[in-house]
């Protein structure tokens, strides 16, 4: 199993359509084969801060969701929404 946390740091007065942007892209990847679980997080100190936590099921999964129409077009808008770079963090399963 894969998991990958991306931390996204949302322009103040952009917060409304990064939401929507990234619960699009929740509900199309939920969907995906391979995909355990799909959420989008806000933080509790800085609501500016949106973190997607997913879980996959192998990390070809994942490399398939990252080429996939959907996400490339859901980052091309959300890019010039951001303060600066997402922060991407992936994990595995430390048995």
């Amino acid at each position: 199993m894969i998991r990958v946390v991306a931390r996204n740091h949302i322009k103040n007065d952009k917060l409304k359509e990064a939401v929507k942007l990234s619960m699009s892209l929740v509900e199309t990847s939920r969907q995906e084969e391979g995909c355990l679980s799909y959420d989008l997080c806000q933080d509790t100190n800085d609501s500016q801060i949106l973190t997607m936590i997913e879980e996959w099921f192998s990390k070809e999964a994942l490399e398939n969701h990252l080429r996939s129409d959907h996400v490339r077009d859901v980052f091309k808008k959300v890019e010039p929404l951001l303060e600066k770079e997402t922060e991407i963090h992936v994990y595995h399963k430390v048995y």
